[in-house]
């Protein structure tokens, strides 16, 4: 599963710490940040606050971000879900890093994965280090034949 909001502090005080921690893009909108070009961030933060995902025409995600209140203090600014990276919390919880995880449904997010394979050994490691059934392992899913249907339809 796919998350963009921030925890509960109360009832998840380490997930929030690591989401607060390695899952805030930014603030890069006051100009001096190398993710902003004319004042513009071109990762297209903040995102809107949605109340559930949805996929745009091209194929890509625009996760559930709701305004739920909960924010994180950064460099001495509240931050909210507006400003969170897409994560795994399971994969989060295990390696306690930066890690992007991202949907892909549509051929331009394969050429964008393809792009993000040639940064370096580390970027490709992050994408094919783990296939579909060790992503349902960590998650612990219980629909087997869902996923097995979906199994054998990816290979």
């Amino acid at each position: 599963m796919i998350q963009s909001e921030l925890p509960d502090p109360i009832t998840d005080p380490e997930y929030y710490y690591l989401v607060g921690t390695h899952l805030i893009h930014g603030p890069c909108d006051n100009g001096d940040s190398r993710y902003c070009n004319n004042g513009q961030c071109t990762k297209i933060y903040p995102k809107q606050y949605r109340e559930e995902t949805s996929f745009q025409k091209n194929g890509f995600p625009n996760y559930r971000r709701r305004n739920s209140g909960i924010t994180f203090l950064k460099n001495g600014r509240r931050i909210g879900n507006e400003w969170v990276v897409p994560h795994n919390k399971t994969l989060l919880l295990k390696y306690k890093t930066h890690l992007n995880v991202d949907l892909c449904a549509s051929i331009e997010g394969v050429k964008y994965l393809f792009k993000y394979i040639h940064k370096g050994r580390e970027a490709a490691w992050r994408i094919g280090a783990f296939g579909l059934m060790n992503l349902v392992a960590l998650e612990k899913v219980e629909k087997k034949e869902t996923l097995d249907k979906l199994e054998d339809y990816i290979q």
